[in-house]
């Protein structure tokens, strides 16, 4: 780690931090281990830190790029931390999974889901994408990329499944955007 900028370490520092509380806060609260909690918490700091030390990053002499990647990542943080507020434990769950539950749920349309439907997933984008800038490599753009992929389709998938359960979900997505508040009404 001698070769890493302290924002590199910082960053590194608050992400496994946060990690590691949300799994096992998540496990606290839900009383079990979901494939859900384990897959957007542990699976990818495991990556993470895999590549980080396995492609042995160099500091970056671009510190206003460092300071970039921090802001993002502790924004989309603040993000996430907003809008999971909103959403509620009943409603988070592994989308993939819970979505066969036959369990009570409620549309959230208040806070960040007031303006825009997938803000969970903007700030998990917003905040690797700043982890990606802080440790800046071809593999962390590719990896940055295929998941945001992933995610795309996962909210197509989910407001799908969303239609089905809430009939005002069309009006929701009327007057709300998918990953970003709608400018033009």
């Amino acid at each position: 780690m001698e070769y890493f900028h302290f924002i590199q370490k910082l960053t590194l520092i608050l992400y496994s931090a946060n990690v590691i509380f949300l799994f096992f806060f998540s496990w606290w609260k839900r009383k079990k281990i979901s494939f859900g909690s384990f897959e957007t918490t542990i699976l990818p700091l495991a990556v993470i830190l895999y590549l980080v030390f396995r492609l042995n990053f160099s500091y970056s002499d671009n510190v206003s790029l460092l300071i970039l990647g921090l802001a993002l990542y502790i924004g989309g943080f603040i993000l996430g931390k907003i809008a999971f507020g909103h959403l509620g434990w009943v409603n988070s769950d592994d989308f993939w999974f819970a979505r066969f539950e036959n369990k009570q749920r409620y549309l959230a349309t208040t806070g960040p889901y007031k303006y825009f439907r997938h803000p969970i997933f903007m700030a998990i984008a917003i905040s690797y994408f700043g982890l990606t800038l802080v440790f800046l490599h071809p593999v962390t753009i590719a990896l940055w990329v295929l998941a945001f992929i992933f995610g795309v389709i996962t909210s197509l998938s989910e407001e799908k499944f969303m239609q089905g359960r809430f009939p005002e979900y069309k009006e929701y997505m009327k007057r709300t955007g998918r990953f970003f508040p709608k400018i033009l009404k």
